[in-house]
Parts: structure tokens; sequence; C-alpha cells
């Protein structure tokens, strides 16, 4: 709150020596934000506290996965945030989570138009593109985007959501939604979902 980023890189320091990753993450690092957030949300804090806190703790998380997200071994995945999404910390958070359980993960962030990150997973060819995705509208636009990458893909990857938007009954009532696979729960159960979800379409391939 002081906008001490000095101060905010000891304190996740001396967090994730104390820690693991996963509970730096689930336990000190998204519940702060979530009260910046509600904070901004009530008025009591400008914005610009709001950015600087997530730029300071993107920074470190970068930082993580650069160490885990290049590692080869048991699959491709790729995060990206839904269209009009800008939220990128809780899907830096699943990267991570994933490279840490030897997927290859290639985090795209946000900011990619559709048709960009069309041509991209042609030539990446994942077996998986997670989309994340914060509020309803950036929901709806994941969808969307989902349904364009399994028509213009070949062959076409899995595809699944991640985020807060996700548990709104609203999004899951969406009519792009019905057979979606959905990824939470604690990161050991991510990636047994993960696992799963890719083994599915490895199978689908083969019988096509």
């Amino acid at each position: 709150l002081d906008f001490d980023d000095c101060g905010s890189d000891r304190i996740l320091d001396e967090t994730i020596a104390q820690f693991s990753v996963e509970e730096a993450c689930l336990s000190v690092i998204r519940p702060a934000l979530s009260d910046i957030g509600d904070r901004w949300e009530r008025g009591e804090i400008p914005a610009g506290l709001e950015h600087f806190a997530t730029r300071v703790i993107m920074r470190r998380l970068s930082l993580i996965f650069n160490m885990v997200g290049g590692i080869s071994g048991r699959g491709k995945v790729v995060t990206v945030c839904a269209p009009g999404e800008e939220h990128e910390v809780g899907l830096m958070m699943l990267s991570i989570f994933l490279g840490r359980r030897n997927w290859r993960v290639i985090f795209l962030g946000s900011g990619v138009p559709i048709d960009d990150l069309v041509t991209t997973l042609r030539h990446v060819e994942p077996d998986l593109v997670c989309i994340g995705a914060t509020t309803a509208p950036a929901a709806a636009s994941a969808y969307v985007a989902a349904e364009q990458i399994m028509r213009q893909v070949v062959p076409p990857p899995a595809v699944a959501y991640g985020g807060r938007a996700f548990t709104l009954p609203e999004v899951r009532a969406h009519p792009n939604a019905r057979g979606a696979y959905y990824l939470d729960g604690t990161p050991d159960e991510i990636d047994a979902a993960v696992a799963e979800i890719i083994e599915r379409r490895i199978r689908t391939l083969r019988m096509a």
C-alpha cells in the first residue's frame, strides 16, 4: 500500500523461502491481491495501486515460471487470457503449477487477438489450451474463441477454462459451455484433470 517495490520484493522472497510455491501463491499472494482489489472497489485505494501490486507480483511469478515453464515431458499446454481479459496473475499461477508438474507450458498471457492465437496454435501444436477469465463477458469471449480454435486448428487441441468467472452459474449455462472442461481445485487436482483431458484427446484422435 506504500508503493514500496523493494519492501514488497523482500516480503515475497521471505514468503517463497518459507513456504512451497503453491502455498505462497494460494495462501499469501492470492489473498493479498484479493484484499487490494476489494479495497479498490470500495474506493479506499487508487486504481494505480492495484496495477502496481499486480506488476510487482507478476515480476516475481515470471521469474519462477522461467525456471519451470520450459520443461518438456508429459505434454504441451498453452495458457492464454480470454479476449478482453487483462488479469494475468491467476493464469500465471496455473502455468507455474503445471510447469512444476512437468508439463511443457507456453504462457501467452493477455492481449492476444484470436486470429493470432489460432496462427500460434497451428505452429505450436499443443495438447491443451487453457483460457483464463475473471469476468462473465471475458468468459463468454473465451467460449467463442474456443469454438474458433476447434474449427480452424487441425488437429484441434483440447480446450479447458480457468478463472473465477467460470464458477458463475450464468457462465456455465452459456450455450457454448456444453461439454466444457474446467480447471479448478488444488494444484494436484488440476494436474490430474489436465492429464485426463489430454488422454481423452489422444484417444479421440486415434479413433478419428
